[in-house]
């Protein structure tokens, strides 16, 4: 099996690729800068270019499609500049792929795009599932737009997969190793009133996820990538405190956050969801990690 895959070099993919390779799947990396990515990425990693030619090239060699690009949503107020490069670098990949994937008619690809629980928006309901309403904001717009060519690339190919990520927990990227910066300043505490939800995964589980259902010949439509246990921002606060040794963390005021980063504040640390991973349980995937407590020690001790 070959996988192609955008978004190698970050975070998850970065993951993804050296699972892949552990198991002896090929694996193509496509990126705008080649001789960077080259080097960045592990040996045995071919990396293709973005160029029309060239992506149709890897693309018909590929026997599975994973999009991971997009630019980080955090890092920063969301001035406009920010926000429309967040959704471009989304959109025009995703595009991208969607043309080329049609170019050339190549109906037994495997396509996973992915995409975001923000689609819900902020909400108290509980268990959010595949088939809840999209919300409001723009996060839940960024996702909306980013899965909007699904439909269109699932009449291209054999099975077509969203995949909606959860606040994803590992060393080298995502959540956890901005919270531990602050804990070690006692900066940590409860957000806001700390009752919003996190709907989380570890990075493990989230790349076997990813696996499993490329392996599933039957795994088609939209999966909630998340634990079968959400937790609250408060508890997720204490357990931090807990494993860190680090016991006095000092809360954030709803309204200094609001004040400091604006509505990435209001959105991403504010707000939260309550998601539902009952459709990828019942397609018989095992989490290695299920209760946030296990998944924190385990990151923050090893």
């Amino acid at each position: 099996m070959q996988v192609f895959i955008t978004g190698a070099n970050g975070f998850i993919g970065n993951h993804l690729v050296s699972e892949l390779l552990r198991q002896d799947v090929k694996v193509i990396a496509a990126s705008r800068n080649e001789d960077k990515a080259g080097k960045a990425l592990p040996a045995g990693v071919r990396v293709a270019g973005y160029g029309g030619q060239e992506l149709r090239e890897a693309l018909s060699s590929s026997d599975v499609v994973v999009n991971l690009a997009g630019e980080s949503i955090s890092g920063g107020r969301w001035t406009n500049k920010k926000k429309a490069s967040v959704m471009n670098s989304r959109l025009n990949t995703a595009q991208r792929l969607l043309h080329a994937v049609k170019s050339l008619n190549k109906k037994d690809l495997v396509f996973i795009q992915a995409s975001a629980i923000g689609y819900y928006g902020n909400s108290s309901e509980l268990n959010r599932s595949e088939g809840s309403e999209a919300g409001d904001g723009f996060l839940a717009e960024v996702c909306q737009k980013w899965e909007a060519h699904m439909p269109e690339m699932a009449t291209c190919v054999k099975r077509a997969i969203t995949l909606r990520f959860g606040v994803v927990l590992g060393k080298e990227g995502g959540m956890l190793p901005e919270m531990l910066k602050q804990s070690k300043r006692g900066t940590a505490g409860k957000a806001g009133n700390g009752k919003q939800w996190i709907s989380w995964i570890h990075i493990y589980d989230l790349v076997h996820a990813i696996i499993y259902l490329i392996n599933d010949d039957k795994a088609g439509g939209v999966y909630n990538l998340v634990a079968p246990e959400p937790i609250q921002q408060k508890e997720f606060s204490r357990l931090l405190a807990r494993f860190t040794g680090r016991k006095i963390q000092l809360p954030a005021p709803a309204f200094l956050i609001r004040l400091v980063l604006g509505k990435m504040g209001k959105e991403l640390v504010l707000s939260g969801q309550h998601v539902s991973a009952a459709k990828l349980l019942r397609k018989g995937f095992v989490f290695k990690f299920d209760k946030a407590a296990d998944a924190m020690k385990y990151l923050i001790k090893h």
